[in-house]
């Protein structure tokens, strides 16, 4: 199960968002838990493509493609973004836009999920694509058609989470908006999204899991660059130069 969803989601870059919980191992939170009691599971492997296509034991590869493509055919009127923020060491805020389309028949409420997931762990696993870490308390709304809302969430990396990790680049946070009903009628996942590590600390420059000296020596050798400019090379703030701008949040973010 997971080796053929994690194919669906390298084929599938930014359209299938994988979200795995452990359940019965020495890995397991409540909220995992609570999840696992929403969706019924009953045994392990279980998958619930979009919230409402359960599958529970191991598939084929050419099943689980199949749910995916099922569900990449429906159109959502739901639109959803994360914006981090970073505060100072492990702590971001983490507000989530969701927005309906103007186009949407009537009013949608839908509750909105954020959880930071990290790859790689456990260790020992083979199945470590986005590991459920931590999750936010869960926020409500009720979107007419063309409005728009933001939603405020904080998280703070720690523990196994951040200092513990080989490195940090395998953090990865994912908010997605669900129907407020119970499976399988009124579970369906409207939208999601996700955001990686170069999006919650773009003064990474390197990609070396933290915000350091060789990352400075980057950002100044590509300083003055008026257009054109890459993350990778100091825009930090993704307007296309590296400026005073850039050098203040690089600044701001040394040391983490």
């Amino acid at each position: 199960m997971g080796t053929a969803c994690n194919n669906i989601m390298n084929a599938s870059n930014g359209r299938y968002i994988l979200l795995q919980i452990h359940l019965s191992d020495g890995y397991t939170y409540p909220w995992g838990n609570t999840r696992g009691s929403f969706y019924g599971v009953t045994g392990l492997p279980t998958t619930a493509q979009d919230g409402i296509l359960r599958r529970v034991g191991a598939y084929g590869a050419g099943t689980y493609q199949s749910d995916y493509n099922s569900r990449v055919a429906v159109t959502t009127p739901v639109g959803l973004a994360i914006n981090p923020d970073h505060q100072s060491g492990g702590v971001w805020s983490l507000p989530v836009t969701a927005s309906l389309e103007s186009s949407a028949s009537a009013a949608r409420t839908m509750r909105i999920n954020l959880v930071q997931v990290v790859d790689h762990y456990p260790t020992t696993e083979t199945h470590w694509r986005n590991c459920f870490m931590q999750a936010a308390t869960p926020q409500t709304v009720t979107l007419q058609p063309g409005e728009t809302r933001t939603l405020n969430f904080s998280m703070t990396f720690s523990g196994a989470t951040w200092l513990n990790l080989i490195n940090r680049r395998e953090i990865g946070v994912i908010a997605w908006a669900q129907n407020t009903g119970t499976f399988p009628s009124g579970s369906e996942v409207y939208q999601a999204a996700q955001v990686e590590w170069a999006q919650l600390l773009p003064s990474d420059l390197n990609g070396n899991g933290t915000c350091d000296l060789t990352d400075l020596a980057v950002l100044l050798s590509n300083f003055g660059t008026l257009s054109d400019a890459t993350q990778n090379m100091g825009d930090t703030d993704g307007d296309g130069d590296v400026d005073l701008s850039d050098l203040a949040a690089l600044l701001s973010d040394f040391g983490t």
